[in-house]
């Protein structure tokens, strides 16, 4: 689950199938909100092995590499990434230029680049960047949009996500530029969008950036949960609801 590192002094049987209550309304509200448009969703409680079930329905998997840890919260799990050498690569196939990522973090390293969940690079120049996908840059999400008329372009947040709490993270991008969300609030924006024709051959990986069909590092340090991809932009009024709908089916429930 998505607060794993809550700890609750005492709970009893009501607590306990109260929260997984809520935990699954919120997971199936989000997975019923657009339809057909979850492309994936890696909610990481559903894992066998080193499988990472798609809870989507779209059978798009992924395998985890590196051993990343499968940490147990009150509710569910979130996956613990070492920043050396874990991630989990899906298979996948996006059709649209219009496109959400989300996931929920947690991590307390304030340098370098970390991909949360982002396209591959096509090949293997600077030319060849993410098209899609979130990243963290010393401590400061963004959503690319790619390198698109001789210069990286992204929608680049400046608030702070690495100061050891859980944060939701959205990148949107539409026809008419490319956003980021953090807590459901926009913090950043670019008039460039997204590609179909770059990240639809390309693949998408979690906690780490391939390059050229190669593993190219920037991994993630710290906690990622409930990634989802959908082939549809997200309203800031839908970003809201989920990351309201996600602190509450997470939050400490009174005793009974």
């Amino acid at each position: 689950g998505i607060l794993s590192s809550i700890i609750l002094v005492s709970y009893n049987g009501y607590t306990d199938k109260a929260r997984l209550a809520r935990t699954l309304q919120w997971a199936s509200s989000i997975n019923h909100s657009l339809g057909d448009r979850a492309v994936g969703a890696w909610t990481f409680d559903n894992i066998t092995g080193a499988t990472v079930y798609d809870d989507s329905g779209n059978n798009n998997n992924g395998t985890a590499y590196g051993g990343p840890a499968v940490v147990n919260g009150v509710v569910g799990k979130a996956m613990s990434f070492d920043g050396a050498d874990d991630y989990v690569l899906p298979t996948i196939a996006i059709t649209d230029d219009t496109i959400t990522y989300s996931a929920w973090v947690k991590t307390s390293q304030s340098s370098g680049a970390m991909a949360v969940a982002v396209s591959h690079r096509g090949g293997s120049t600077y030319s060849n960047p993410p098209h899609g996908g979130l990243e963290i840059s010393s401590g400061y999400p963004r959503m690319y949009a790619g390198y698109i008329s001789y210069a990286y372009r992204f929608a680049q947040s400046f608030v702070l996500v690495s100061d050891g709490n859980w944060h939701y993270i959205t990148g949107v991008s539409d026809n008419n530029g490319t956003y980021i969300y953090v807590d459901g609030v926009l913090r950043g924006s670019t008039s460039y969008r997204v590609l179909d024709s770059a990240i639809i051959p390309n693949g998408q990986s979690i906690g780490a950036q391939y390059k050229g069909g190669n593993l190219a590092g920037n991994f993630f340090n710290g906690l990622i949960d409930d990634v989802r991809i959908f082939s549809a932009a997200l309203t800031q009024a839908q970003i809201q609801q989920h990351y309201a709908d996600g602190l509450n089916a997470h939050q400490p429930l009174a005793q009974h």
